[in-house]
């Protein structure tokens, strides 16, 4: 391995690390970037490796992963509307929705403020669909504001569920 190739290696392990320890936090500063940056490369240099690593490129790197807004989604729907899913949520394994979270978060170096969004942003979606465990047909019917009548159909709804103990 050449020695562009190996500081390419450092760089991206030492970013890796310093994510994980970041995405812990619900608020991360330019202060904290920068102790997590001067740490890590000051332990890799104690090792004997890493020496070319460039910290100012690594910082703001790090910077634009974790300085991330986005607004509170909005949707639209009718005073009507009951949302089965805060009262089942707990009730639900999301196995797979862990796992995913894990996957954006440390392999696609996703920030916390991005997961977090989404999985807001699915609940709220999930909630209005309709509960697939509701008998009869009110579930998936789904009014518009024209009084049109948009059929949802159970193995759409079903797709998106979690298996349930």
């Amino acid at each position: 391995m050449s020695n562009s190739e190996e500081a390419i290696n450092h760089h991206d392990e030492i970013k890796q690390l310093i994510m994980l320890r970041l995405r812990k936090k619900d608020i991360v500063t330019a202060e904290m970037i920068r102790e997590q940056v001067t740490f890590f490369v000051k332990s890799f240099h104690g090792e004997g490796i890493a020496k070319d690593i460039n910290e100012e490129a690594l910082f703001r790197e790090l910077s634009s992963l974790t300085s991330v807004w986005q607004p509170d989604p909005s949707i639209l729907r009718d005073g009507k509307h009951k949302n089965w899913l805060p009262e089942r949520k707990a009730t639900i394994q999301w196995d797979f929705w862990k796992r995913y979270r894990q996957y954006l978060e440390e392999e696609k170096m996703r920030p916390t403020t991005v997961t977090t969004q989404l999985d807001k942003v699915t609940d709220m979606i999930l909630g209005d669909i309709g509960n697939p465990e509701q008998v009869g047909e009110e579930w998936w019917l789904v009014k518009s504001s024209q009084e049109k009548q948009q059929i949802i159909p159970a193995w759409f709804v079903r797709l998106l569920m979690p298996v349930t103990n």
